[in-house]
């Protein structure tokens, strides 16, 4: 388990800079970087719901972000699936089953990673 501050840091910069090989979009990468101090128990399973993420949705780009409520006090990461073209019934049901594949990695760990789209086109 990662206890020191500076274990932490480094397996987040890893981290981060494994996605961002594999073409992971990270808008805000601080902001990412931040909400993994918080919650460290999601550092080592991101590799893996976002290899499955890639899996399921290969035509999807994807851009991890920080998601903040604007009614509660809540913040979550969002992995946001965008697509060069949207089909709503095709793409809601492949991105549903996706997510459904990463929630299982999820549990039991300490913060939360949601799959979805925001419908904005693929750069």
């Amino acid at each position: 388990m990662l206890k020191p501050s500076s274990d932490i840091e480094g397996a987040i910069e890893e981290t981060l800079q494994a996605l961002s090989a594999q073409g992971v979009r990270l808008p805000n990468r601080a902001e990412v970087a931040e909400h993994l101090k918080q919650c460290p128990d999601l550092i080592t399973v991101l590799e893996p719901v976002i290899a499955t993420a890639q899996s399921e949705l290969p035509d999807a780009q994807l851009s991890l972000e920080v998601y903040h409520d604007p009614e509660i006090e809540d913040e979550h990461l969002v992995l946001y699936a965008r697509f060069s073209e949207y089909d709503w019934n095709s793409v809601m049901e492949r991105v549903h089953n996706a997510g459904v594949r990463c929630a299982e990695m999820l549990n039991g760990q300490k913060g939360w990673l949601l799959l979805t789209t925001d419908f904005k086109p693929a750069e």
